[in-house]
């Protein structure tokens, strides 16, 4: 006997055996008593405050109303994910009898084994529901109401809202943070602590440096804390943490909406702890985390790991400068252009350029219905002469500096062919006098490479964009 017709018999066999079992296990349920159609469970779902599933081989899962959620009371102590328990009393309170049905034979109709639930309703009185298996036939499934003496039939959708309840109704969300609420935040890494806060609506890196922090890259930080869920709970408490690699955890996040002090404090604020461990397999597509000191131990997604793992060069807010047009005085434009033997010979060279604001530019008046016959004073002019600069290209110049932001922060001046250099410095005078200058040094890379910038010792990339506004002349 080959093997093609092996695998056929067996095929066969399935085929067979799976049909003797339905038709056997058909023939073995007691006969439809048709009866008018009705309401099993005479509690409104919005009535119910307490639900009690006891699955045929385990133990009692008890869901109960606090205010307008629900939480799990046994055998863990958890919040429950309110939409889903929701859910499952409208189901309850939806089930309709399509008929009756005799309990000569409990085993057929799988009420020798039921799955119990027993619902409360807000007045105290309850319902005791023992639930069958699904039918053989028809998509239906058979429920023995209290003390009743034959079992009702009901749509078997309500079978999959009783699997695994634990699971099923438990909030996934290990934290109730919200992200816009954190004021402080802090993560202690293998490479040193990292600390930050929130003062009106910029963040800070406190430690290891003081820096700005980009607002995007910190949401993203405090997200994974504040915003986890589980996609498993694999540990009620810490008595296990060893096992999972929690014990010296590779991360541990700190978020609390306490808003920073002024005076340095010996205490931590009452907030949420965040341990990241060890990776569930060889795969490192999950990761366990602990909540708190206590548990529970959860399997979530590894990027939490990439996430709070970002380098300062990766969390320096992105806007460099941000000049008011208003407050500059002068600016100068320095380039130096190397020689070049590809595509063509060109031999090096330099160019500076220096632009004031006309000091006896009159400021800009109310239309009137006459023109005026004096002529217009232009806004900036080369310096040392009352020479006209192009000042729609100085304009675009300074739009482009309020803000100028950073596409990328790099560790050092890359390798490679350089371009021209163009030194750009900005001299600003505030109210009352006070005057600052801003140094920005700006290299080309090719035709399609973004620029570098360099400025009070960071190195950067910027848009391409930039260079078509230093060109001044």
């Amino acid at each position: 006997m080959n093997t093609k017709t092996t695998l056929l018999l067996v095929i066969v066999l399935i085929v067979v055996g799976t049909a003797y079992y339905y038709v056997a296990r058909r023939a073995a349920e007691p006969p439809v008593v048709k009866a008018p159609a009705g309401q099993v469970v005479q509690i409104a779902s919005g009535d119910m405050q307490k639900i009690t599933i006891t699955p045929a081989d385990g133990k009692p899962v008890v869901l109960e109303r606090a205010g307008a959620d629900w939480k799990i009371t046994a055998p863990v102590s958890a919040k429950a994910e309110k939409w889903t328990v929701d859910d499952l009393a409208t189901s309850l309170a939806g089930l309709n009898s399509r008929g009756d049905t005799g309990l000569e034979n409990k085993s057929a109709i799988g009420l020798d084994k039921p799955t119990l639930v027993e619902i409360t309703g807000k007045d105290g009185k309850s319902v005791k529901l023992a639930i069958g298996s699904r039918s053989a036939v028809g998509d239906v499934t058979y429920v023995l109401k209290d003390d009743a003496t034959s079992a009702q039939i009901v749509a078997a959708d309500v079978l999959s809202k009783l699997e695994d309840p634990v699971k099923k109704y438990r909030d996934p969300k290990l934290s109730d943070l919200l992200s816009t609420d954190v004021k402080q935040f802090s993560v202690r890494r293998t490479d040193g602590d990292y600390r930050f806060e929130k003062r009106g609506d910029e963040w800070q890196m406190i430690d290891p440096e003081k820096m700005p922090v980009e607002a995007t890259e910190m949401s993203d930080m405090i997200g994974a804390v504040a915003g986890l869920r589980a996609g498993e709970i694999v540990a009620e408490d810490a008595k296990d943490a060893a096992k999972y690699g929690l014990s010296q955890p590779r991360l541990v996040a700190f978020a609390t909406t306490v808003a920073p002090t002024t005076q340095p404090s010996t205490s931590q604020p009452a907030g949420v702890q965040v341990r990241v461990g060890g990776y569930d397999d060889i795969r490192k597509q999950n990761v366990y985390v602990m909540v708190g000191d206590t548990g529970p131990i959860a399997k979530v997604g590894a990027s939490i790991i990439q996430q709070l793992s970002k380098k300062p060069l990766d969390l320096r807010n992105k806007k460099l400068l941000d000049i008011d047009p208003a407050t500059v005085n002068r600016l100068t434009l320095a380039t130096q252009t190397p020689a070049t033997t590809q595509p063509t010979t060109r031999e090096a060279s330099s160019s500076t350029i220096a632009i004031v604001r006309n000091a006896v530019a009159a400021p800009p008046t109310p239309a009137t219905t006459q023109a005026s016959t004096q002529p217009v004073a232009p806004t900036w002019i080369l310096e040392g002469t009352k020479n006209a600069a192009d000042e729609a290209k100085v304009v675009e110049l300074l739009k482009a500096l309020q803000p100028l932001r950073v596409t990328k922060y790099l560790a050092a001046m890359p390798a490679g062919q350089l371009g021209a250099t163009h030194a750009l410095s900005l001299r600003t005078v505030a109210a009352g006098g006070v005057e600052k200058t801003y140094d920005l040094k700006i290299t080309e890379r090719g035709d399609t490479d973004p620029p570098i910038g360099q400025s009070n010792g960071l190195t950067f990339e910027l848009d391409r964009d930039i260079l078509t506004k230093l060109k001044l002349q």
